[in-house]
């Protein structure tokens, strides 16, 4: 059920801790929740100097995929 997932900020400052910036470094922060082989995942995208990124998140646990 969608009310045990983490929060999409919290999906984005996850990523932000992992790839040692702060959320004023990026641009276009974008955080969507898609279904993965039925699980709950979200698609963190942002562009960091320049350059775009993209990561995957477990919208229950927490973890980096």
């Amino acid at each position: 059920p969608q009310e045990n997932l983490i929060r999409p900020e919290a999906a984005l400052e996850r990523i932000l801790a992992f790839v040692h910036r702060a959320l004023t470094e990026v641009e276009n922060a974008n955080v969507e929740l898609v279904w993965i082989s039925g699980r709950p995942v979200y698609r963190v995208t942002f562009e960091l100097d320049g350059q775009p990124h993209s990561f995957y998140v477990d919208a229950r646990t927490d973890d980096i995929f």
